[in-house]
């Protein structure tokens, strides 16, 4: 369209910013776009397609990780968020690998036009291929940022995990010899989940172990609790007791406990930085070829 100023590029990253980027093929944006020069089109649809797609992964990893570290339910739902978030990174590093791809091609093609091609469009195609592999670059930065991140809470999340299992281990059933020699190995292991919350790595935000500290001792306690009941043989209480305690086990919701490390979390992460030096680097591709 005529007169139209700002391209495929330049669009798609206004929706991607609002995060409703739309699942269309960029050589079909394209056609919407300002005419120009051929060197200035055929780069149009070289990039586009893959410019985008690592765009849209590098901007909305921030969102992502916020997600698995301060919204998923811990334990075994922030588990499954790790694999969706390690697919996402694999994503990303085929999508930069393209993109590379695309832009070494564009380079090698740049130095084979001929005399008479358009040199004011050779060098802009020249710079646009060199910013998308800045921008490749960027996106495999981003990929490594995601995988540190996601696997840094994996101590955390197997702890959270253990947390549940003794949960759940107390409504296991039996007769009362079973309740009280099985309630004799849960306080046994509540002890020492104690203990292990203490020696969490948890890197600088040192509040994530204090959390699981805290929530570590009041099942250790709570154990003991229904162990003893156990062995007073006072089933009615016993009864009563667990279905109390397994109504919030750890006394809070843990997720929110958890969000209170969010300016901790950014200060160490570079995921927000890498987002807005890509979409920076987007619209300076825009730039060189609109």
């Amino acid at each position: 369209m005529v007169g139209v100023r700002k391209g495929m590029l330049a669009a798609a990253l206004v929706l991607l910013l609002a995060g409703c980027l739309p699942e269309v093929p960029a050589p079909v944006v394209v056609q919407t776009m300002a005419p120009g020069s051929d060197e200035i089109l055929q780069a149009r649809e070289a990039l586009g397609e893959d410019v985008v797609a690592v765009a849209r992964l590098v901007v909305g990893t921030p969102a992502q990780l916020e997600e698995l570290r301060f919204d998923v339910q811990r334990g075994a739902p922030q588990q499954a968020m790790q694999d969706i978030l390690r697919q996402h990174a694999d994503a990303l590093l085929a999508d930069a690998d393209a993109l590379l791809a695309d832009a070494m091609g564009l380079q090698v093609d740049a130095g084979e036009l001929p005399a008479d091609a358009d040199a004011d469009a050779v060098g802009r195609v020249a710079q646009a291929a060199s910013l998308a592999g800045e921008l490749a670059e960027l996106g495999r930065m981003a990929a490594e940022e995601t995988l540190r991140d996601v696997d840094g809470l994996t101590p955390v999340i197997a702890f959270d995990i253990a947390l549940d299992d003794l949960v759940e281990a107390w409504n296991v059933r039996g007769s009362r010899s079973q309740q009280v020699e099985r309630f004799e190995q849960l306080v046994a292991e509540a002890d020492e989940l104690v203990r292990a919350a203490r020696r969490l790595d948890v890197g600088d935000c040192t509040l994530l172990r204090t959390n699981r500290i805290r929530w570590a001792e009041l099942l250790a306690a709570r154990t003991a609790e229904l162990r003893d009941a156990a062995l007073e043989r006072a089933g009615t209480r016993f009864d009563e007791l667990r279905e109390r305690f397994s109504r919030a086990p750890h006394g809070e919701d843990r997720a929110v406990a958890d969000s209170e490390t969010s300016a901790c979390w950014a200060r160490g992460s570079r995921a927000a930085d890498l987002a807005r030096s890509a979409a920076e680097l987007v619209d300076e591709i825009e730039s060189q070829l609109s």
